[in-house]
């Protein structure tokens, strides 16, 4: 349990009880600290650009494995990534998982291919970041390449969340937002809006 949900525990163990405790009658208990220790997450973004580019500095901080693969990616632009892989068969050799937050923004020929190296694998999140137009098009190639419609709709075309992001900061910005939503269980919604304001509280008391 503290794996899956990341947070530490205080167990008590019953060392009294053989058949319901943990089967040592020692005598007494003894609590026990569960602190899970989980790798980091990793950010796979697969192009180039400003907005790749900042994808890239939000997921250190964020404190995400940040992995960037695009033929004319380099440390330069790219110095907050922990690897940098040009070649697209490198792909096959990424731990693509359940810890895996994927980014597409390339506007290559090769979204296609990209996008079917990551679905179906228990990613949790998947994002092409292109126009309608250009995103209709992948869409339509995946189908016709016979990639199953469950798996084209957990793709996130448009990605991000709306926070009315114009620049390709901005955009970097919602998609990252989206991403920890999605990591955490988190609505989206306003905190004022789920937990209330303080100062109606008081109104209310007064």
């Amino acid at each position: 349990e503290a794996l899956k949900d990341g947070n530490p525990r205080l167990i008590n163990l019953n060392l009294d009880d053989e058949i319901e405790g943990v089967g040592m009658p020692c005598g007494g208990s003894m609590d026990v600290y569960i602190e899970p220790f989980k790798s980091k997450p990793q950010l796979l973004i697969i192009g180039h650009g400003r907005i790749a580019e900042t994808l890239s500095k939000i997921g250190k901080i964020l404190g995400f494995s940040v992995l960037v693969n695009d033929p004319i990616a380099t440390e330069e632009a790219f110095p907050d990534a922990e690897t940098i892989f040009q070649d697209d068969l490198e792909l096959d050799k990424v731990r693509i998982d359940s810890d895996t937050y994927v980014v597409i923004a390339t506007q290559h020929k090769s979204d296609e291919s990209s996008l079917k190296r990551v679905t179906g694998k228990g990613v949790p999140y998947i994002a092409l970041i292109a126009s309608r137009k250009r995103t209709g098009i992948v869409l339509k190639r995946l189908q016709e390449d016979g990639v199953q419609m469950k798996l084209l709709r957990e793709i996130k075309a448009p990605a991000g969340l709306d926070i009315g992001a114009t620049t390709p900061e901005e955009i970097a910005l919602s998609v990252m937002v989206e991403i920890i939503s999605i990591m955490k269980g988190g609505s989206g919604r306003p905190m004022v809006d789920l937990k209330g304001s303080f100062l109606d509280d008081k109104l209310n008391e007064s």
